[in-house]
């Protein structure tokens, strides 16, 4: 029978009882003192480190929205820094372009690089295109989701959830709530038949009059000694009551006159 080695370590331990005892002692006091300053959270906040670019383009299809801003918007972030890939997507008038960091990128100064090569941007479509929207993306972690259903119209149930965003925001507990599950407000616009035919109009014709008159138009910047002034036309209508103020031309007896 091979006889034993009594010179390692577990030998050492057996005749030293108290070293033993001390070192299991600190184990386990480490092991308290770590659990009680262990940083825990219920939302871990989560950066995704991406920056987005989001653009308005009134009246424009999503292949109009490709090519006359998401486009020009991925060739001005081709030579930013701290860039790892660049995805965008075109949808009915909005287009979002978003930029993925690098691991060692500092987002912030990303974020700046982004929004210069933006507004050096000159060659957005002059009619429709609105200022672009660049910020940082962020995680907002749900606490809860609340659903309001009941015996009334898809209006009456909105606004009553609407209220209820109202009062829950009111309380100061809450950073932010948002609706989910609803459809952007529309307004639609009737032509009869009659009046069409009357005034020798067409559905396209009235719908490219509207668009035009219906846009936030920039007029460029105007020096003073005080600074720098931004020329801005707001004419974009968000109610019925401006769509109905836009006047339609119309070629009546070889004369032009406006309709209501």
């Amino acid at each position: 029978m091979k006889p034993q080695d009594k010179s390692g370590l577990l030998a050492w331990f057996a005749g030293n009882a108290v070293a033993a005892n001390i070192l299991m002692l600190a184990l386990v006091l480490s092991g308290f003192y770590m659990i009680t300053t262990m940083r825990t959270e219920v939302f871990p906040e989560i950066d995704p480190r991406t920056v987005t670019v989001s653009v308005a383009y009134s009246g424009a299809n999503p292949q109009e929205v490709e090519s006359g801003i998401n486009v020009r918007v991925e060739s001005a972030l081709s030579g930013v820094s701290g860039i790892q890939r660049v995805t965008s997507s075109a949808a009915e008038g909005q287009g979002t372009i978003t930029a993925e960091l690098t691991s060692f990128a500092d987002p912030d100064q990303v974020l700046v690089d982004v929004r210069d090569a933006v507004d050096a941007i000159t060659d957005f479509p002059p009619e429709g295109a609105e200022d672009a929207t660049v910020e940082k993306s962020t995680l907002e972690p749900q606490l809860m989701t609340l659903a309001l259903y009941g015996a009334a119209g898809e209006v009456q149930l909105r606004q009553t959830a609407e209220r209820l965003r109202s009062e829950l925001l009111a309380t100061n507990q809450l950073a932010n709530v948002a609706l989910g599950g609803v459809r952007a407000y529309e307004i639609s616009i009737e032509v009869s038949e009659d009046a069409l035919q009357r005034y020798n109009l067409t559905i396209e014709s009235i719908g490219q009059k509207i668009t035009a008159a219906s846009v936030d138009l920039a007029g460029g910047t105007l020096r003073t000694t005080g600074g720098e002034i931004l020329l801005r036309t707001p004419a974009k209508r968000t109610s019925a009551e401006g769509f109905r103020e836009i006047p339609i031309l119309a070629q009546e007896g070889g004369a032009t006159r406006a309709i209501d």
